[in-house]
């Protein structure tokens, strides 16, 4: 987050500065191709953002107030984010330590989000026993629970789960074939360039792939190759590894490139060539942050001038990989 948090911030005001500046554009041009057009009034604006205040006042009290049902979503949502995050804090020992004991369980942020799904299908949606009777004389009654199989056929985005499922067998077919091995020794000669050359090359080509595939499956797929490559050239891991992953996010420029991108493209009815204009420069000026920061920030965070020595220990399994591979690819 210390290295993040700048950079997020001054994306977002460069990105707004950005917008504003094709809003005005757009207006000004619409006003010099259609002069004819009149701009509405301060009082007709007024009146017409009351309106719409209005509307929503109306819709929020015809809402009611939260049910049962809402309740529960929200606290098992809270006691969702609360287990992923005590899991294992680092600076405390985490729940998992306590589940794992002296033998060997695998506790990942997985194990949290089933065991909330579990209460999902467990706990009743309209309860009707114990103290939540209508009245203590009436008897018990069971009732459908939280979430049924039917809502989550409907509802869920099964091509989204499999397009994110498909990513990390991707890249976990990448490892176990020694295809990111060979790419990383492929991608060796880059070594002869200065870091920050090479740095801003594997921050653009991210940003290119991740136009056409989703964020998870591009950094599953070239984290494994960069640590390869970083090993190869003696680079710091981070110097690489850490700007590529940021710019798995900087998909700007095509509504196929992230969910948020085909959003706003259907309910803007946006043309793709006015987004791949807007979306070119954002991602021109967000990888221009992203190495601004690495070689500033970054390099006072974790000391990019000399190799770390706990890539230098998994160096021996590095080594030994490389020896599996290069007899597999022979």
């Amino acid at each position: 987050m210390a290295f993040n948090f700048p950079g997020m911030l001054l994306n977002v005001l460069i990105a707004w500065i950005w917008l504003q500046i094709i809003f005005f554009f757009g207006q000004w041009r619409e006003r010099r191709k259609h002069p004819e057009r009149i701009v509405p009034s301060r009082s007709e604006a007024a009146k017409a953002e009351a309106a719409a205040r209005g509307i929503i006042a109306k819709e929020y009290q015809e809402l009611g107030s939260m049910s049962f049902h809402e309740v529960t979503t929200l606290v098992l949502f809270v006691a969702l984010v609360a287990l992923w995050l005590s899991r294992e804090p680092q600076i405390v020992p985490g729940w998992a330590d306590w589940v794992k004991g002296d033998g060997y369980v695998d506790v990942g942020d997985a194990t949290a989000a089933m065991f909330i799904v579990f209460l999902f299908f467990v706990i009743p949606a309209k309860p009707n026993f114990w103290c939540f009777r209508e009245s203590p004389d009436s008897p018990s009654k069971t009732g459908g629970a939280l979430l049924n199989w039917k809502v989550l056929h409907d509802r869920i985005p099964w091509g989204v789960i499999l397009l994110l499922g498909g990513g990390f067998a991707v890249a976990e077919a990448a490892e176990e074939s020694c295809l990111s091995y060979w790419l990383g020794q492929q991608l060796r000669s880059l070594g002869s360039l200065r870091p920050a050359l090479l740095v801003y090359i594997v921050t653009i080509f991210t940003t290119a792939l991740t136009e056409v595939t989703s964020n998870t499956a591009t950094a599953t797929i070239l984290m494994p190759v960069l640590a390869q490559l970083a090993s190869a050239v003696k680079v710091h891991p981070l110097y690489l590894m850490l700007p590529s992953a940021v710019a798995c996010s900087y998909a700007f420029m095509l509504p196929v490139a992230t969910p948020p991108n085909a959003i706003v493209f259907e309910a803007g009815r946006m043309k793709t060539r006015n987004m791949i204009q807007t979306g070119f420069a954002m991602n021109v000026i967000c990888v221009s942050v992203i190495n601004l920061m690495i070689n500033t920030l970054g390099d006072h965070l974790f000391d990019f001038s000399r190799y770390p020595d706990w890539a230098e220990s998994g160096s021996s399994s590095v080594s030994s990989s490389a020896s599996h591979c290069n007899y597999t690819l022979s």
